[in-house]
């Protein structure tokens, strides 16, 4: 049977048609963007010092983007070395990079190591997570010798900045606290090892 000639051409535009439509609607990609965050490595200082993390958003971002972070203690502990962030959120806005999350770090002037402490990304929203933790490290630029200043005289304080007291005894009484001390009695025979020829005596303690 033979095909009219108008009947193959619509045929053909047909076919031509569908292929064009096939080309033009194609299925989108739809990879989602990712999300990181930096670590810090900074001197404590003694003034006011905050850490500004950078959360930088890669890929394309036709809608919003949201995630949660927190902060985690690891060396350095929340309200001693840094004020934490229990919980927080971040959104991006369609096209938006960058977003920025600040920790204030609390100062001293004791010398102490290094410390670190963490900013964890989670539930990330319309992205995924690229390095979800990042790590912050107060470096230690105090310089004194000694941690504990003792002041001259023969009254010290009764608190140290950084220190809790676990034990003193202030002799008040006319007798020695025999719950906290005991005497080593030396007998005159070489002293323990070192040749002493003296005779310790409870009898000789005295307030």
């Amino acid at each position: 049977m033979k095909i009219p000639h108008s009947s193959f051409l619509l045929a053909c535009l047909l076919l031509l048609s569908t292929c064009s439509f096939d080309q033009e609607y194609q299925q989108p990609d739809i990879t989602l963007p990712s999300l990181s965050i930096n670590d810090i490595s900074r001197e404590e200082g003694n003034a006011t010092t905050t850490f500004d993390f950078t959360v930088t958003l890669e890929g394309n971002n036709f809608t919003r983007v949201g995630v949660s972070f927190e902060t985690i203690n690891g060396t350095a502990i929340a309200g001693e070395d840094y004020l934490a962030i229990p919980k927080g959120y971040l959104l991006f806005s369609p096209g938006e990079k960058q977003k920025t999350i600040s920790v204030t770090i609390i100062t001293n002037r004791l010398r102490e190591p290094d410390e670190t402490f963490e900013i964890r990304l989670s539930n990330p929203v319309n992205a995924v997570l690229a390095k979800s933790t990042g790590i912050g490290t107060i470096k230690n630029d105090d310089v004194l010798d000694v941690d504990v200043y003792i002041p001259n005289g023969y009254t010290s304080p009764n608190s140290y900045p950084g220190r809790t007291l676990v034990w003193s005894d202030e002799f008040s009484g006319d007798s020695l606290n025999m719950n906290f001390w005991t005497h080593e009695i030396g007998t005159g025979n070489n002293g323990w090892g070192n040749n002493e020829l003296q005779y310790y005596r409870p009898e000789n303690t005295f307030m």
